[in-house]
């Protein structure tokens, strides 16, 4: 997620915020990375499974109580952004929109941290980083998992709405006696459309 190098190889801009903070959430940052990185090879998740093993574009907000983290994979020269807010308190949603805004990120992955774990020494957060990231490679699975999951169809007419509507079940079977036993009853229901 984070270049290790980037004081020494410059690969990193830091766009906006205090050196001191910079420097714990980095701290934090790279202890959660290592945490990821560990689980991801016991588990024998490949990388693009998980998108923070890659380099990130980062965009860092420090509210009162918490630290959100706004990242995207860039196969360039990253950059983080800190914003520190330490009078304010936002919601996950509200950070998530002024992150999303100020990075024009389209497909990013965010992270929440309690803001105490900044002034907490490695050995103290370790367990409740191991929390976040397990919820983090979670959710990542569950990404994979949408999208792997999808149906892509293609019909002869124009673009397919079926990935729009959850609730529909899209299923390709022979029109057969035996196999047509459940069709009367989802006729009576009315869920049949009006095509074959």
């Amino acid at each position: 997620m984070i270049n290790r190098t980037r004081n020494d190889s410059g690969n990193v801009n830091i766009l906006i915020g205090d050196m001191t903070i910079a420097g714990k959430i980095d701290s934090l940052l790279f202890e959660f990375q290592d945490i990821v990185e560990s689980i991801s090879i016991k588990r024998g998740f490949s990388k693009p499974i998980i998108r923070s093993r890659f380099s990130c574009h980062i965009l860092a907000l420090l509210d009162a109580q918490s630290l959100f983290i706004l990242a995207q994979p860039f196969f360039g020269s990253p950059t983080i952004q800190y914003i520190n807010s330490p009078d304010k308190r936002f919601s996950p949603v509200q950070a998530l929109e002024i992150t999303k805004e100020e990075s024009g990120f389209t497909d990013p992955f965010f992270i929440t941290f309690p803001a105490f774990l900044l002034e907490q020494q490695k050995e103290t957060r370790q367990a409740q980083l191991e929390a976040i990231v397990l919820t983090h490679i979670d959710s990542e699975l569950q990404r994979v998992l949408k999208a792997t999951s999808l149906v892509q169809i293609n019909p002869i007419f124009g673009p397919a709405s079926f990935s729009e509507d959850d609730h529909l079940v899209f299923i390709l079977m022979p029109f057969k006696d035996e196999l047509n036993a459940v069709y009367n009853t989802i006729e009576i229901v009315g869920k049949v459309p009006n095509f074959y």
